[in-house]
């Protein structure tokens, strides 16, 4: 088992969500192996109890996985590591949102890519992107 945070957060969440791909890459490999591809694609993994989290697909309180926080962040390195490791793309979180989701979410106040702020006063639009 790994250790989470209040809000159901384990370490590679919050890697995968600071862009540390180093880190992530770390713990995917301390974080026992739940069969990866083969558990991606609905066939028996090799999770050791049944009640045990896939670390790669554990979600937190409000149902993200740290690819939900990878993609989010625009952190492509790590969100490559998650896949490569089994991490569940089209995996939702309590309110439907998947990683596709969390890779094109932008707001005010928010990142449209990485190092992109967008004004919390614009409309949804970066004017570093619009060409």
């Amino acid at each position: 088992m790994f250790a989470t945070d209040d809000y159901g957060k384990s370490a590679l969440h919050l890697a995968a969500g600071a862009g540390l791909t180093k880190v992530a890459v770390m713990l995917l490999e301390q974080y026992p192996q739940s069969g990866g591809a083969a558990a991606a694609a609905g066939e028996a993994g090799g999770t050791p109890g049944a009640d045990e989290p896939e670390p790669v697909n554990a979600r937190d309180k409000y149902g993200w996985t740290p690819l939900h926080t990878a993609c989010y962040g625009g952190h492509a390195d790590v969100t490559a590591a998650l896949l490569t490791q089994g991490a569940r793309a089209a995996k939702p979180t309590k309110t439907g949102f998947t990683a596709l989701h969390a890779a094109v979410a932008v707001g005010p106040g928010g990142y449209c890519r990485p190092r992109h702020r967008v004004p919390s006063n614009s409309a949804n639009e970066c004017s570093n992107c619009i060409e």
